[in-house]
C-alpha cells in the first residue's frame, strides 16, 4: 500500500474571504471589522495567497482605506512584483478624513484585557506580544484618537514607507485614485468571469483564455497624482472596498409592514462629524435608534460627555471601591465574551446576542445594588433636563462590542436601582422591540415619531417627541461593494459562511 502524505497550508482567511475564482472579499459581509481587524485579515490574506502561490507576482487592490492599503504594503514586502490599488475617492484613508467627533483605537474595545489602555500600534510595552508583531501600518497613541488624527498619522507613514520602498529598490504599489466606480466593478466582474472559465479550462486539459488585463492609462497615482499609464493583469483581486452603505433613514416600514413613503427623517452618517455632544444639547430630548454598536456609542457620548467609553471606564476606575468591583466582575464577563464570540462562528444567528446580553444585565445589577458603585456612575451622567432616549427593534442589544454593551446595561441599571442619585442629571430610558413607524417634523422644528410597540399584543403605537435624532441601523442590504462586483446574476446567492466570523489575532506575529 502507497502511503500517501498531506500537505498543511495555511488557508483558513482564503476560505472565509474567497467569493470567486481568484476574488477574495476582505470587507462585505464580515463581523469582525475594526481598524485592527481590517489591517491583519489584509496580512493574513496576502501571506497566505503567497505561501498557497508561490508564482504570485500581480495583485490588484479595490479600495484605499485600511484593508487595502495594508494588503499592499504586505504584499510588497512579500516580494509580489506589481501591485497596484484602485480607489474611487480622492485619497487613501478617506473614510476617516474630517471627523473629529469619532475617536478609534485598535484595543480600546479589548476591555477589561490587560492591553486595553495603550492604543499604539501594532505593539506597546505592556502587550504581552511586546517585540514580535508586524504591521503594515503603524502609529502611536496612548488614547484611543479622532479619527482624522490617525488619518493624518497613517497618511505620513504610508508615504514614509513609499519612500522606504524606492530606496531598496522595491516597486512601490501603484496607488490610483479618483477612478470611475463602474470602471472598477466592470473589470472585477469580467476578471471573475475569466478565471472561472481558465480554471475549468485547466481542469477539462486544455489550454485557458488568456488573462485578463487592467489598464490604469489615465488614472491618477497618489500622492504624486500623474498619470499612470500602465497596464495591470492580476493574478489575484483582493476587493477591500467597504462594507457598503450605512441606513440612516429612520422609518422603514409603516405600521402595517408596507414601505415608508410618506415624510421621513435622515440621519448622519456614522463616520461624520454630529452635535449630540454640543453646549446645550444636555437640556434637549435626544432619540437614538438602533441596537448596535453605533447606537451605544452614540447613547454613551450623549449621556456622559465624554468622548470615547474607554474615558468613561478610565473614570469609573479611579474610584477604589468601583475599581475593585468591576475586577471582581471582570472573569465572568471575559467568559460571556468568549463563549458569545466562539459560538457565533459555528452558529449564525442564533442567540450569542442574547446570551451576552443577559450575562452583562445580570452583573450590570449586581454592581447597581452597591451604592457607592451606582453614585460612582451617576457622576458620569451630565447634568442637564434632558434625556436620551435608545429605541431597539429586538428584544436585546445587536452586535456590539463589550465595553458599549455593558457601560450601556450599567448605567440603566443604576438609574433603575438608585433614581435619587439622579436628581439633576439627564434622563436616560431603553425601549426594546420598539420603531419608528411615521415621522413628522413641527412648525417649531420638534420631531414627533410614531412608534409601534412589538411587546404589545396585539401591537400598539404611540407618538414620540424629541429635538435631535440619531439613526444607527448598519448597513443598508444590497449596498455590499464586494457582493456588487462580483454578482453575475440577479439570483441571491450565500457566499458567506461562519469563517467570515473567525476571531482574528490582535496581531500578526514575526515568525
Amino acid at each position: 500500500m502507497t502511503a500517501h502524505t498531506v500537505q498543511v497550508v495555511d488557508s483558513l482567511s482564503l476560505l472565509a474571504l474567497k467569493v470567486a475564482s481568484n476574488v477574495f472579499d476582505l470587507s462585505s459581509g464580515l463581523h469582525h471589522v475594526s481598524i485592527r481587524d481590517q489591517i491583519v485579515r489584509a496580512q493574513l490574506a496576502v501571506r497566505d495567497l503567497k505561501k498557497g502561490d508561490p508564482s504570485l507576482q500581480s495583485l490588484l487592490i479595490v479600495g484605499a482605506g485600511a484593508a487595502g492599503i495594508a494588503a499592499a504594503l504586505e504584499a510588497v514586502d512579500q516580494d509580489i512584483a506589481q501591485v497596484v490599488v484602485v480607489e474611487a475617492g480622492d485619497e487613501p484613508f478617506g473614510l476617516f478624513k474630517g471627523v473629529s467627533k469619532r475617536y478609534v483605537g485598535p484595543y480600546m474595545y479589548e476591555w477589561p484585557g490587560s492591553f486595553s489602555r495603550n492604543q499604539s500600534y501594532p505593539e506597546h510595552a505592556a502587550s504581552p506580544w511586546a517585540g514580535r508583531s508586524k504591521s503594515p501600518l503603524e502609529w502611536k497613541a496612548l488614547q484611543p484618537i479622532p479619527a482624522d488624527r490617525l488619518a493624518a498619522q497613517l497618511e505620513q507613514h504610508l508615504k514614509d514607507r513609499l519612500q522606504e520602498i524606492k530606496k531598496s529598490g522595491k516597486t512601490p504599489p501603484a496607488i490610483c485614485v479618483q477612478v470611475n466606480k463602474r470602471t472598477i466593478q466592470k473589470f472585477v466582474k469580467a476578471f471573475a468571469r475569466r478565471e472561472s472559465a481558465r480554471a475549468i479550462s485547466r481542469l477539462q486539459g486544455h489550454t485557458p483564455a488568456t488573462p485578463l488585463e487592467f489598464g490604469y492609462w489615465h488614472d491618477l497615482v497618489w500622492p504624486e497624482l500623474e498619470p499612470a499609464k500602465a497596464v495591470c493583469t492580476p493574478q489575484y483581486v483582493l476587493l477591500a472596498a467597504g462594507m457598503g452603505a450605512e441606513t440612516v433613514k429612520l422609518v422603514k416600514e409603516d405600521m402595517s409592514g408596507v414601505p415608508y413613503k410618506d415624510t421621513n427623517f435622515w440621519g448622519a452618517r456614522f463616520w461624520s462629524d454630529d452635535t449630540l455632544m454640543d453646549a446645550g444639547t444636555e437640556n434637549l430630548q435626544l432619540s437614538i435608534f438602533g441596537g448596535g454598536d453605533g447606537a451605544l456609542q452614540d447613547v454613551l457620548r450623549a449621556l456622559t460627555r465624554r468622548n470615547h467609553p474607554l474615558e468613561l471606564m478610565t473614570f469609573l476606575e479611579r474610584d477604589p471601591a468601583t475599581k475593585a468591583a468591576l475586577l471582581r466582575i471582570s472573569p465572568s464577563l471575559l467568559d460571556a465574551e468568549r463563549q458569545s464570540r466562539q459560538f457565533g462562528t459555528w452558529t449564525l444567528k442564533n442567540g450569542e446576542y442574547a446570551t451576552i446580553d443577559t450575562v452583562c444585565r445580570q452583573l450590570a445589577r449586581t454592581l447597581a445594588q452597591q451604592p457607592r458603585v451606582a453614585r460612582r456612575v451617576s457622576r458620569c451622567i451630565a447634568f442637564g433636563s434632558g434625556k436620551v432616549s435608545l429605541f431597539v427593534l429586538g428584544k436585546y442589544f445587536d452586535k456590539a462590542y463589550l465595553l458599549n454593551r455593558f457601560l450601556v446595561h450599567l448605567i440603566r441599571a443604576c438609574k433603575q436601582e438608585h433614581p435619587a442619585m439622579w436628581e439633576g442629571r439627564m434622563n436616560f430610558e431603553v425601549h426594546f422591540e420598539q420603531s419608528a413607524v411615521a415621522y413628522e417634523l413641527t412648525e417649531s422644528k420638534q420631531h414627533v415619531v410614531s412608534i409601534k410597540r412589538w411587546d404589545a399584543k396585539p401591537a400598539v403605537c404611540y407618538p414620540h417627541t424629541c429635538h435631535m435624532i440619531a439613526v444607527r441601523y448598519g448597513i443598508t442590504p444590497g449596498t455590499v461593494p464586494g457582493a456588487q462586483m462580483i454578482q453575475v446574476s440577479n439570483k441571491q446567492s450565500r457566499q458567506r459562511t461562519t469563517l467570515a466570523r473567525v476571531e482574528l489575532p490582535f496581531v500578526v506575529e514575526r515568525i
